[in-house]
């Protein structure tokens, strides 16, 4: 209900009011002129909205992919292209598992929608150049117009996984010295309270 512009009509053929006819064609094109604004305004947001999502994939320090419901790559953004190795041209168009090697806890080969229901486990990425990854995957689905999709969050926890590899090896280690002396503490004071052990003075 807003006023949003106005329509300047000038009659170019004498000095008579515009008829009745006039009018309502000057209106139907006033209302076919706000629809058409609108309409840009609409397009504009839908521009906006997308670049700011193209800024946040693309900046994304994670890893994302957009796949469809058979495991197809529809985005690879450019953090999993350092990650995996693999570039976007690489994987678009293809089912990412015929490209890329992921394997869970048990080294089995993770395939097409596998990938989606993995949920919180820690999995092993092989890169392109062959050096392992630990990852965490997260993932939700995506409806668009003409199909259902699923954006997936891929985030490298190698870090995380060699810290934690480093406190059991350190646990172990700790567990193993510390055992040592004590069997041979142990082992004398089992000696001592011997009652058929004579005292030696």
């Amino acid at each position: 209900e807003a006023v949003v512009g106005y329509l300047l009509a000038l009659n170019r053929i004498g000095a008579d009011d515009f008829a009745e006819a006039d009018a309502r064609v000057l209106q139907a094109l006033g209302h076919e002129l706000v629809l058409t604004l609108h309409s840009y305004q609409l397009f504009a947001q839908v521009l906006e909205e997308r670049e700011r999502f193209q800024r946040i994939f693309s900046g994304s320090k994670e890893g994302i992919c957009l796949l469809d419901d058979s495991g197809t790559v529809r985005a690879w953004n450019p953090a999993l292209e350092r990650l995996s190795g693999y570039r976007e041209s690489d994987v678009i168009g293809s089912v990412w598992s015929e490209k890329v090697l992921i394997r869970n806890q048990a080294l089995r080969r993770l395939e097409r929608m596998e990938l989606v229901g993995s949920g919180s486990e820690e999995l092993e990425l092989v890169t392109k150049e062959g050096p392992a990854r630990y990852v965490s995957v997260q993932s939700g689905p995506v409806q668009t117009r003409d199909e259902t999709g699923w954006v997936v969050l891929v985030r490298d926890v190698t870090a995380e996984h060699q810290l934690e590899a480093a406190k059991s090896d350190f646990l172990s280690t700790i567990s193993h010295e510390l055992k040592t002396p004590l069997t041979t503490i142990k082992g004398s004071l089992q000696i001592i309270t011997r009652s058929d052990v004579e005292a030696l003075v």
